[in-house]
């Protein structure tokens, strides 16, 4: 028959041993694994970039593209249309103002220039025989005013004289009524002559006014025709360079349309397409800068015209010092840096490709031992050089500023020499 086995209780001291050893067994998985999840990686000190954070003067910037113009430009455009028969010129030449840059003829515009100018003339000369008429009829009215006076003075003489006569009896009443007839019907005549003449005078006056204010404007009415057949001939408005001519010889240009532009060399500014975000916070009197050849040039916003085409509108900027004439050409583009705001002291990291790869919320901190460690930061403002930092980041220490593509998203790099 079978025997019943007893089984033997385990002491106290076996379970504490076993609870021992379990909680052993789980410190060193725990220290595994949490040792394990840091990835490291190794990368060579020639592949990285060092920044330096620093505490020091921090101003809003905005890069953007700017073009040399000149200051003063005019376009030029045909005043009257025409066929191009003949130019002067080739675009790219120096001119002087007055030039003549291209001729233009208009077969329908000389005839009625001729035919106008035939119509002025002709009222213009009848104007004149009007004037001349009237100064005729002056002439003749003054001519009868002194022989009546002639006549007057000399029938008063013997008037007077009969009067005397006849005083004495010397000369009958019949005599001395025909010389008292004779001195009434000169002063009447006389009176009335004056009164003519008179009239006369201001009637011609009033008439001479008119046809001279005629003449005049028929004169500035022919000088305006005149002048317009001479625009077919088009002369350059300013001194400087011709930059641009389209006009071809058989061309046919209506009134109004361009056929080039001139340009003075003498000044020169900035002009700049600004994203439309920074509309309100762009005025006149704001600073930018630019680097040309190892050299920093500053300048001087002084026109922003808000008129918005394409997401973007144009901002002038004229420079501050001399320009550097050797250096800066017509059409040359310009890496421009616009400040927005005054400078303020902030702690700051240099810009670099560290911020596209992290978006800008962690960086890696090298320390004493070569190695460098990533740590969650928090950035605020940037401009194209500087970075502000917000929380994460202490003067002094040192940052991969360049792209992190190639660090597989590790916890630590070993920075190996070069």
């Amino acid at each position: 028959m079978d025997k019943i086995i007893v089984k033997k209780r385990r002491s106290w001291q076996f379970w504490a041993l076993s609870v021992t050893a379990v909680a052993g067994l789980a410190t060193l998985l725990v220290l595994g694994f949490s040792g394990s999840s840091e990835k490291t990686v190794s990368i060579p000190a020639s592949r990285i970039t060092l920044g330096e954070v620093v505490f020091g003067d921090y101003q809003d910037q905005i890069p953007v593209l700017g073009q040399v113009v000149p200051v003063h430009t005019r376009l030029l455009d045909a005043v009257v249309g025409g066929l191009v028969e003949e130019r002067f010129v080739e675009p790219g030449a120096f001119v002087k103002k007055g030039q003549p840059l291209l001729r233009l003829s208009n077969t329908s515009l000389q005839l009625d220039f001729m035919q106008r100018e035939t119509q002025i003339v002709e009222q213009m000369n009848n104007l004149r025989n009007i004037r001349i008429t009237l100064e005729l009829n002056k002439r003749q009215l003054e001519d009868q005013l002194l022989q009546i006076e002639a006549d007057f003075n000399q029938t008063e003489r013997q008037f007077r004289i009969d009067s005397r006569l006849y005083t004495d009896k010397v000369i009958s009443s019949l005599d001395f009524e025909n010389s008292k007839n004779r001195y009434d019907m000169l002063v009447k005549r006389r009176k009335l002559l004056l009164e003519s003449q008179s009239r006369e005078n201001d009637f011609r006056n009033s008439q001479l006014h008119r046809i001279d204010a005629g003449i005049l404007m028929m004169e500035r009415n022919l000088n305006a025709i005149r002048q317009q057949l001479e625009q077919l001939t088009l002369t350059a408005p300013i001194s400087g360079q011709l930059t641009a001519l389209d006009a071809e010889i058989g061309q046919t240009k209506t009134a109004g349309q361009n056929l080039g532009r001139i340009d003075r060399l003498d000044s020169f500014k900035v002009r700049a397409q600004v994203d439309e975000h920074f509309l309100t916070r762009l005025k006149a009197g704001q600073k930018a800068s630019f680097e040309l050849n190892g050299k920093t040039y500053d300048l001087l916003v002084f026109s922003v015209l808000p008129q918005v085409n394409g997401g973007q509108f144009a901002v002038d900027l004229s420079f501050v010092s001399a320009i550097p004439s050797e250096e800066i050409i017509r059409g040359q583009t310009l890496q421009l840096r616009i400040a927005l705001g005054e400078q303020k002291k902030a702690l700051l990291l240099a810009a670099g490709g560290f911020y596209s790869s992290s978006g800008g919320q962690y960086v890696y901190v090298v320390d004493a031992s070569n190695k460098a460690r990533k740590r969650a930061v928090v950035l605020g403002r940037q401009n194209p050089r500087m970075i502000e930092v917000i929380e994460g980041l202490e003067a002094g220490e040192k940052v991969i500023i360049s792209g992190y593509e190639n660090f597989e998203q590790a916890d630590i790099l070993n920075i190996l020499p070069q």
